[in-house]
């Protein structure tokens, strides 16, 4: 009891010393773990302490100066297996970004990166700041990018994909959401040589919503998807692009040659693409050797979903050879 006393007591001294580094934003850190809780109030104080015994994972939203989030891991003095770091539509400037990624020093054990910093307008240079903190996680596995309404391009999935390759050898977990971002749709060929890097990549979600991608550029993706070796789930979104057949077509006959394929996910929005060439998608993938689960999402056209639902009535075929596919829509 005396020990958490005098712990209490060292964070109070810890707020009155570096209260000046964090702005008076709601809620600006906020840390959730087994064993500490720790949220700023109005008035820029830290507040409410629980221990327990093992930390596990801290959380943090708003904007954190670099002094500040140096101060606060050295004051746990235990690095997370997860961080959460919530920036989105923070107006964050590259100087922010830049600070962000400093902080990655810290957290040389991390195993999962859930990083958001979306509706930010974040650049090239910024996603290459944080591609740079990223090469500091050695032993990251899962990492979720959360970047949708961003100005990155082809270098700057480049980079990212340069950093992941290099120095995050375990990871084998990845999600990015790069929604409604112009210049996504040209850094195609990156993403493709982004998940062909990755030797041990199991697990792969790819949000690319509204980005005015093409057929061709949708088919330069999926050449490097099909040279994933060890992928066995993936999901994609894909609606509200300038996708029709060709793409669709490519999509289905690149996934076939994924050799470990178990999951897929795929959701083609309100695609232009006729009933002929979703069951030409469906019966592609109840052809994959492992598949044993499809779901296919489209929206507002009675054709395709009719198309859907008859691929629905193949799984009869694989239930003879005790694979069971499930179809939604």
């Amino acid at each position: 009891m005396a020990e958490k006393v005098q712990q209490k007591q060292d964070l109070v001294d810890f707020n009155k010393q570096n209260k000046s580094k964090f702005s008076n934003i709601s809620e600006i850190c906020r840390l959730k773990s087994q064993e500490i809780e720790m949220e700023e109030n109005d008035e820029g104080q830290i507040e409410e302490v629980i221990y327990n015994k093992k930390l596990e994972d801290i959380n943090f939203g708003g904007i954190i100066t670099k002094g500040a989030i140096e101060n606060l891991i050295k004051k746990i003095q235990s690095n997370p297996d997860k961080i959460t770091y919530n920036f989105a539509m923070k107006r964050l400037t590259i100087k922010a970004i830049k600070e962000i990624a400093y902080s990655f020093t810290f957290l040389n054990n991390l195993i999962h990166l859930d990083l958001h910093i979306e509706l930010n307008e974040v650049t090239d240079q910024g996603i290459t700041y944080i591609a740079q903190g990223i090469s500091q996680l050695t032993n990251l596995q899962v990492l979720e990018l959360y970047c949708g309404w961003s100005k990155v391009g082809p270098q700057g999935i480049h980079n990212l994909g340069e950093s992941l390759s290099k120095y995050c050898l375990n990871i084998n977990h990845i999600e990015l959401y790069f929604s409604r971002s112009d210049q996504i749709g040209s850094a195609m060929e990156q993403f493709a040589l982004l998940v062909q890097k990755i030797k041990k990549l199991q697990n792969l979600l790819l949000y690319l919503w509204e980005n005015k991608m093409t057929d061709q550029q949708l088919q330069i993706l999926c050449a490097g998807l099909q040279k994933c070796q060890k992928l066995n789930k993936l999901t994609m979104l894909l609606g509200k692009n300038d996708i029709g057949e060709v793409g669709v077509q490519s999509l289905a006959n690149s996934i076939k040659q994924i050799p470990k394929l178990t999951y897929l996910e795929l959701d083609l929005g309100e695609t232009l693409i006729n009933g002929a060439c979703m069951n030409f998608l469906g019966r592609s993938m109840l052809e994959t050797q492992y598949l044993n689960y499809l779901k296919i999402s489209y929206k507002d056209n009675p054709q395709i979903i009719q198309e859907i639902r008859q691929i629905g009535q193949m799984k009869k075929n694989i239930l003879r050879t005790k694979r069971l596919v499930q179809i939604k829509y």
